[in-house]
């Protein structure tokens, strides 16, 4: 069995009282392409924030390229930064 590129299982993430991810299982093949679509504040860019490993997870286990993301919680520059990048769009961009 191969192992994905990246690889999310049962990833919990709260705020205060409000669970926003509830135990996603996730895996994307290296070179597959993925799109997240769902409403506003449905949860697909904190996953995005979780996956990068700029939020960290209250559950749950983040793998991307065969590391633990876990082991680096905290650090600005890991082994995983020249390959990840990420532009956030601005609220409402998209709208017609």
């Amino acid at each position: 069995m191969t192992q994905s590129f990246i690889e999310v299982s049962g990833l919990v993430k709260s705020f205060g009282g409000k669970h926003v991810l509830k135990g996603v299982d996730l895996n994307v093949e290296e070179g597959e392409s993925l799109v997240l679509i769902g409403t506003s504040g449905s949860g697909k860019t904190l996953l995005l924030k979780c996956i990068l490993g700029l939020i960290p997870l209250d559950r749950g286990k983040v793998i991307v390229g065969g590391e633990d993301t876990a082991r680096y919680r905290g650090e600005s520059v890991t082994p995983l930064s020249p390959a990840r990048g990420c532009c956030f769009s601005a609220p409402g961009c998209s709208t017609a």
